[in-house]
C-alpha cells in the first residue's frame, strides 16, 4: 500500500503522511545539481583543412612576384655594377632562371611546412578527440549509475535522515514536555503509553505540548517524530462526538505541515489487539525510513475500521458503548504486566 502518496483516511488506523516525505518522493534527483563537479565533456575543434590546389597556388603566385621584384632589383644593381646598361641576355637567363628556382625552392618549402603541421595537426586531434570518447563513456556511466532507481532512492534515504534529524530537533525546541498530573489523559491512552514503553523501542511521550495543540502520545524512532492519536467516538461524560466528520482535519494539517507523521487507531482497536497496533506501528515507521510501499497483511486487515460518522456516534453514545471500557483495560494492564 501507497502511503506515502496517498494517506489512508477513510479507515482506521488513519496513516498521514507529512508534506516533507511528499514532497521528498516526488523530487526530481538533477544529476548536475548533485554532481557539480563532474562536467560533460567538450568535443575538440577539428582542424581547418586548407584546399591544397588553392593554397599551392597562392603562395607560387606570392613567391613568383616576390622573384620578379627580386630579379629587378638584381638585374638594376648588376646594370649599375658594370656601368653597361645592356646586360648579357646569358646573364639576364641566369638571373631569372634563378629568381624562378628561389621562387619554387619557397613555395615548396611552405608547402612541405603546411604538410606537416597539418599531419601534426591532426594526430593532435586524434588524440583529444580520443581523450574525449574516454570522458564522455566515463560521463554517460557515472550519470546512468545516478539515476538508476537504486541510486535514486539511496539518496532520497541519505536526505530524509537529514531533514528528520533537523525536523526532530525543531520539533522538540518548540515543544513543552508537562507534568503528566497536568494533562488529563483518557484509560486507553494511558494504557497504551505503558505498553509502549514496556514492549516498544520508541521514545514515548504522553504529556507533550505543541504549540496550540497536546497530542495523545509522541514517538519518535530514528527521528521520525509521530502524533499517536487514540480515537473515541464520543466522549465520555458528555456524550458528544469527538472524532467525525473531519473535526480532526485542521489539527491534522497542521501538525502534517510541522514535520509530524500523524497516525489514528480508534480506541476499539487498541483495546482489541495492542500488539498488532504496535506492529502497524513499526511497518509505518520502516515504510516512511525506507521510502517504499507499506506491506498489507491479513493481521492489518482485521483490525481495520471503519471510520465514525456523526449518525454512528450518536448512536453509540446513547447506547453507552464504551461503558465497560475501564474493566477491557485493567484485564489488559493485568494480561500484559504493567
Amino acid at each position: 500500500m501507497d502511503i506515502i502518496n496517498n494517506d489512508v483516511k477513510n479507515k482506521y488506523p488513519k496513516i498521514l503522511t507529512p508534506h516533507f516525505i511528499k514532497a521528498l518522493v516526488k523530487k526530481e534527483l538533477l544529476f548536475e545539481e548533485y554532481n557539480p563537479r563532474v562536467k560533460r565533456p567538450t568535443p575538440p575543434k577539428r582542424p581547418i583543412i586548407k584546399e591544397t590546389a588553392n593554397s599551392e597556388l597562392v603562395v607560387f603566385l606570392g613567391f613568383g612576384f616576390l622573384a620578379l621584384i627580386a630579379q629587378f632589383f638584381l638585374l638594376f644593381f648588376i646594370s649599375i655594377f658594370i656601368g653597361n646598361n645592356t646586360i648579357h641576355p646569358i646573364v639576364r637567363t641566369i638571373v631569372i632562371a634563378i629568381s624562378v628556382l628561389i621562387g619554387a625552392a619557397l613555395a615548396w618549402s611552405v608547402r612541405k611546412n603546411g604538410e606537416q603541421e597539418a599531419v601534426e595537426n591532426q594526430r593532435h586531434y586524434e588524440e583529444k578527440y580520443k581523450k574525449y570518447v574516454d570522458e564522455l563513456n566515463h560521463y554517460s556511466l557515472t550519470k546512468k549509475e545516478f539515476q538508476s532507481p537504486s541510486s535514486i532512492i539511496y539518496k532520497k534515504r541519505q536526505m530524509l535522515k537529514t531533514m528528520l534529524s533537523t525536523i526532530k530537533k525543531a520539533i522538540l525546541e518548540q515543544a513543552e514536555i508537562l507534568d503528566d498530573n497536568t494533562v488529563r489523559r483518557g484509560l486507553s491512552e494511558d494504557f497504551f503509553y505503558r505498553y509502549l514503553k514496556k514492549y516498544s523501542q520508541f521514545q514515548v511521550y504522553k504529556s507533550l505540548k505543541y504549540k496550540f495543540y497536546y497530542p495523545d502520545l509522541v514517538l519518535i524512532k530514528n527521528n521520525l517524530v509521530i502524533d499517536l492519536e487514540i480515537d473515541e467516538p464520543y466522549s465520555y461524560e458528555e456524550k458528544k462526538p469527538v472524532h467525525s466528520d473531519g473535526q480532526d482535519e485542521k489539527r491534522d494539517n497542521f501538525l502534517l505541515n510541522e514535520g509530524f507523521v500523524v497516525i489514528r487507531f480508534s480506541e476499539e482497536q487498541i483495546i482489541e489487539n495492542p500488539e498488532i497496533c504496535l506492529e502497524i506501528i513499526n511497518s509505518v515507521i520502516d515504510t516512511y525510513l525506507n521510502l517504499t510501499e507499506m506491506p498489507i497483511n491479513s493481521k492489518f486487515k482485521k483490525v481495520q475500521k471503519d471510520v465514525f460518522q456523526i449518525e454512528n456516534t450518536f448512536n453509540l453514545a446513547y447506547n453507552n458503548s464504551r461503558v465497560s471500557t475501564a474493566l477491557q483495560i485493567e484485564k489488559l494492564i493485568k494480561k500484559f504486566d504493567l
